[in-house]
């Protein structure tokens, strides 16, 4: 399966337009060498160890951000209060 992959051009440019910008900037960037398949699916293989690790960084920041964010309250105008207050009266 993996010679007839290499050998699949558009399959290969599917797997291309499949990646996210960022990684397709990547890849034009990423030393493919003969074996552009192999150079690929090194490329994926790194690509997914990053994401793994930036999902594991990510819990711990939004853990950090909420400690770090205070509640705000909404400014009201007590005025208004305080015109009802004296209608009635």
């Amino acid at each position: 399966m993996g010679a007839a992959l290499s050998h699949d051009p558009e399959f290969f440019s599917a797997v291309y337009c499949a990646l996210p910008d960022r990684h397709r900037v990547r890849w034009l960037d990423y030393e493919k060498g003969d074996d552009h398949w192999l150079a690929m699916l090194s490329f994926l293989d790194n690509a997914y160890n990053q994401a793994n690790q930036e999902l594991a960084l990510l819990s711990v920041y939004r853990d950090d951000k909420k400690r770090e964010v205070k509640a705000g309250g909404v400014n009201v105008d007590s005025g208004a209060d305080d015109a009802k207050k004296k209608a009635r009266e």
